[in-house]
C-alpha cells in the first residue's frame, strides 16, 4: 500500500488530532517513546522537489527535544510538516554508520497499524519521510531497541546499533521517491535528511 499524504478524518484519528488547523503556522507533537529514555529527537525540515534543489548537505532542523520519562514534545511550522523527518540521538548508536531516523512506515503496512519489536526488526524496506498535518495538535509513539555487533570493533561505527520506528504507523510521503532498503528495521542517515517527491 502507498500512502502519499495525511488527509481526512481517517488520518485525523491515526495522528491523534484534538483541535482544528493552528491559527498561529504551528503544530505541536507529543510523542510517547518506548526504549529510549534520554535520546534526543530533531525534526527536519526535509522536503525537495530533487536533487537539484538540494542545496546544502544537511536539512534545516526545526526544533528537537530531549526524552524525558519517555515523552517528547515538538513544536514546527505547520506548512513544513510534509516532508518532515526525525533523526534520534543517543550517544554513540548509529544504524550502519548513520544517524537513526524514525522510520514512519514500513512497506505494507497500513496507516494506523501497530508495529512490533519482532515485525520492525524483520521489515526489509522503510520510509523515514512523514507526510505531514495540517492541526495544530498531533500525536504520535515512537519505539527504539539497541544492541552491541560483536563483530565490528568495539570504537568502530557499527558497534553500537539503535533501530527507531513508529509503533503506530504514520502516513508517509511520496513513497516511489522515498522507501529504502532498511538494516535489520533500521534506517539511517550520513547526509540531509533529505525527502524527495521524485527521484
Amino acid at each position: 500500500m502507498t500512502v502519499l499524504k495525511a488527509t481526512g478524518i481517517a488520518a485525523a484519528l491515526v495522528m491523534g488530532v484534538v483541535t482544528p488547523a493552528s491559527a498561529d503556522g504551528l503544530t505541536t507533537i507529543r510523542i510517547k517513546v518506548t526504549g529510549c529514555n534520554g535520546c534526543k529527537i530533531f525534526a527536519h525540515d526535509s522536503a525537495h522537489r530533487d536533487w537539484s534543489t538540494v542545496k546544502h548537505g544537511y536539512s534545516r532542523i526545526l526544533d528537537r527535544a530531549k526524552v524525558r520519562n519517555g515523552k517528547a514534545t515538538l513544536k514546527v511550522p505547520t506548512a513544513q510538516t510534509p516532508g518532515m523527518s526525525f533523526a534520534v540521538y543517543d550517544g554513540p548508536y548509529s544504524t550502519g554508520g548513520g544517524v537513526p531516523m524514525v522510520a514512519v512506515r514500513y512497506q505494507g503496512k497500513a496507516v494506523g497499524e501497530t508495529v512490533s519489536e519482532y515485525e520492525a526488526a524483520g521489515a526489509a524496506t522503510g520510509s523515514f519521510c512523514w507526510a505531514g498535518t495540517d492541526r495544530k495538535r498531533v500525536s504520535m509513539r515512537f519505539a527504539a531497541t539497541k544492541w552491541i555487533n560483536p563483530s565490528v570493533p568495539k570504537a568502530a561505527p557499527g558497534y553500537h546499533l539503535m533501530q527507531v520506528w513508529a509503533a503506530t504507523t504514520l502516513p508517509s510521503w511520496y513513497d516511489d521517491a522515498n522507501m529504502q532498503e532498511t538494516l535489520d528495521g533500521g534506517l539511517g542517515n550520513q547526509q540531509g535528511p533529505f525527502c524527495f517527491r521524485r527521484r
